[in-house]
């Protein structure tokens, strides 16, 4: 969730510092990065949710993986070029939210979701303030050793985002695989358990 709210102020000064971008060019730069971002999003939500029935947690992983490649790309561009094709290796990034939202109302009682959804509103409002100055605070002190360290700490923040997604992913499978649909065979699981397995 935080990767969403803080680096926009930092990455232009790091476009500003290492590619000498002007006003226009990074407002033309920013549009491409949105454009491509809703791009992204509405190919998950309607083709890999809605088509192929694609769990959540891979939609969050694929937007993690997606996140952590488009941060080495902005981190490490050598050139304008690459600089500018970085959002093409962000372009799902903004779906990690997204499934972050979905996970998290299956997971709780439908009288639940309100509340549920107040504390995620309440952790988006705080998620800036700490994202932001940390990015600043690296941005500021390694601005001439290396200025794209911002997005190596972004990348790996995403690799716990990843971690937890995936491990979501391997436990709803579990949960799936373990699962009797068939009616004839309900009786059957029922009588074994754990206990009746001695």
């Amino acid at each position: 969730m935080l990767k969403f709210k803080g680096d926009s102020q930092v990455s232009y000064l790091y476009a500003i510092r290492k590619f000498n971008f002007n006003e226009v060019e990074y407002s033309v730069y920013g549009t491409i990065n949105i454009v491509l971002g809703l791009i992204g999003t509405v190919f998950c939500i309607t083709i890999l949710c809605k088509k192929l029935h694609v769990q959540d947690s891979a939609i969050g992983a694929l937007a993690g993986v997606s996140r952590i490649a488009g941060c080495l790309v902005f981190a490490l561009a050598p050139t304008r070029s690459w600089f500018y094709s970085a959002p093409l290796f962000n372009i799902f990034s903004y779906t990690g939210l997204t499934a972050v939202r979905s996970i998290a109302t299956k997971s709780v009682p439908v009288e639940e979701v309100g509340k549920l959804s107040s504390v995620m509103g309440v952790m988006e409002a705080i998620a800036p303030s700490v994202y932001m100055p940390t990015s600043s605070f690296i941005y500021v002190h390694t601005i001439k050793a290396f200025p794209g360290a911002f997005y190596l700490f972004d990348a790996a923040l995403t690799v716990v985002a990843l971690a937890l997604f995936t491990n979501i992913y391997i436990l709803v499978k579990k949960r799936n695989r373990d699962m009797v649909t068939d009616p004839s065979r309900k009786e059957e699981y029922a009588r074994t358990n754990e206990v009746s397995r001695f």
